[in-house]
């Protein structure tokens, strides 16, 4: 009676010894290119002394490899403005530049890459913290609707307008009309030589002064430290 033998699939370490001693076409596989172009890159891709090529080694040097996407026009336009803004804004455009410059000699794409990821997630970050919208649901204001969101931010800086004018003629106004007084945290109010504590007359400005007690308090104080 023929006997048959059982397949058996390689252990880890059966898998592990494969993955680190490629063929030249399993290498190329494996990260999706034509053999050629390992010949034409024979100086660069890492291979073992027997000419094999480790798995992790390859894939290591193709994604440092990795070429930059060729972006459309409307989308690089738009990246190009906003890193505009980034760099008006840089107070020290040299340390930024030296810092990624150092980035990509040293890790080559791969350091590319990690900076892209970067500036992705910090701006990631600040679209959750702040977020304004999808860019394909934007659709600008009508004169209308501007006008009745900011109505109320106009309306708030002209009252305080409206309210600094009014203290300032006021107090001009007192001036001219020697109704201006000096009014201590105390409650102690001046006009002219004399600190009174009664009640300030009606039609008087009011302007901030320090009344000769508290300013003996504030001595003492300043010279018991």
């Amino acid at each position: 009676m023929a006997t048959t033998t059982k397949d058996t699939k390689p252990n880890s370490t059966q898998q592990k010894a494969a993955l680190a001693s490629l063929t030249q076409q399993a290498a190329a596989a494996l990260i999706g290119k034509p053999t050629i172009y390992f010949r034409d890159h024979a100086h660069e891709i890492p291979r073992n002394p027997d000419d094999s090529y480790n798995a992790a080694e390859v894939v290591r040097w193709a994604l440092g490899q990795a070429e930059p996407a060729e972006l459309p026009d409307e989308q690089l336009e738009a990246l190009l403005q906003s890193l505009d803004i980034v760099s008006c804004s840089q107070d020290d455009d040299a340390f930024t530049f030296a810092t990624l410059d150092a980035i990509v000699r040293q890790h080559g794409g791969a350091g590319l890459a990690a900076i892209g990821q970067v500036v992705f997630d910090t701006v990631k970050r600040w679209h959750h913290k702040f977020p304004c919208g999808a860019p394909d649901s934007y659709q600008p204001e009508t004169r209308a609707e501007a006008e009745a969101r900011l109505q109320p931010r106009y309306d708030r800086q002209l009252a305080k307008e409206v309210q600094t004018e009014l203290a300032y003629q006021e107090r001009y106004y007192a001036r001219r009309t020697g109704k201006l007084v000096a009014k201590c945290e105390c409650g102690a109010w001046r006009h002219g030589r004399k600190w009174r504590r009664s009640e300030i007359p009606p039609g008087h400005y009011v302007g901030e002064g320090v009344c000769p007690d508290c300013t003996a308090k504030m001595a003492a104080s300043y010279h018991a430290r």
